[in-house]
């Protein structure tokens, strides 16, 4: 599956992230839209929120009797429960490409890639309290700094954040993947790296099992419309566009 979204996808990132968040965000918009449309009983939808429009006015003129009130609110929560059993329908429909291009957009868009010859950071964290050198080795083609560091307490990094006990290696190498392996005395774990001249690389996090706590490459996040004056993330960039372009499609096709 995943080989097939990168099929459909992946030439749009050849225009650059915004416009492929634009492109997949108006898709995922119309699907749940008609959806909505075909899949619920709209006339029945707009007779049970004019239904509880009503309640809610005959609520407030309640309020100085408690009997007729809580008669009311049962009378709406019925409503409300029927008008959310309508709705149930389309979001199963829509939940599957929902999931799956959200997933190719987190595992393609979210971070920038590691360049050719682009130094970056490699930050092996450990369990507190943990102290001595740790040793890194890969193939020639990829250069870091030092073969071994000694670990160090904890910082707060420019873009990487809080970091506990740690060391912090600075790589560099030509196009390809690479494995890195770490070790401390007599324990190892290892961490593959993408490097690349397109929107590519490898997970950025990588867990590790005691005393290593976790490896983190330094992809820094991507921040789509940035140059718009708009430095979100790319999640928070999908968000705000789905829910615009929902809202978009629901007024032109006349959806509620």
């Amino acid at each position: 599956m995943a080989h097939m979204l990168d099929f459909l996808f992946r030439p749009l990132l050849q225009l650059g992230i915004p416009f492929t968040l634009i492109v997949l965000t108006a898709l995922l918009s119309i699907i749940s839209t008609l959806a909505t449309k075909y899949f619920t009983d709209q006339t029945k939808i707009k007779e049970h929120r004019k239904k509880i429009k009503a309640q809610q006015k005959k609520l407030k003129e309640a309020r100085d009797d408690p009997k007729k009130a809580m008669k009311i609110q049962k009378e709406m929560m019925a409503l409300q429960s029927e008008l959310m059993k309508g709705s149930f329908r389309p979001v199963f429909i829509t939940m599957i490409p929902f999931l799956l291009i959200f997933s190719w957009l987190n595992a393609s868009v979210a971070y920038v890639p590691l360049m050719p010859d682009q130094e970056f950071p490699v930050v092996v964290e450990f369990v507190s309290g943990t102290t001595g050198n740790v040793g890194i080795s890969s193939t020639p083609a990829l250069f870091c700094d030092a073969s071994s560091k000694e670990i160090v307490a904890p910082i707060e990094h420019d873009y990487l954040g809080k970091l506990k006990d740690h060391v912090i290696f600075t790589c560099k190498g030509e196009l390809g993947t690479y494995d890195l392996k770490f070790s401390y005395n007599e324990l190892s774990t290892t961490k593959q790296i993408k490097i690349s001249d397109g929107q590519e690389y490898a997970p950025p996090l990588g867990k590790a099992s005691s005393p290593f706590k976790r490896v983190l490459v330094g992809n820094e996040k991507t921040r789509p419309f940035a140059s718009w004056g708009l430095p979100l993330t790319w999640f928070w960039s999908y968000f705000i566009l789905v829910i615009a372009f929902s809202l978009l499609f629901k007024k032109i096709l006349r959806v509620v």
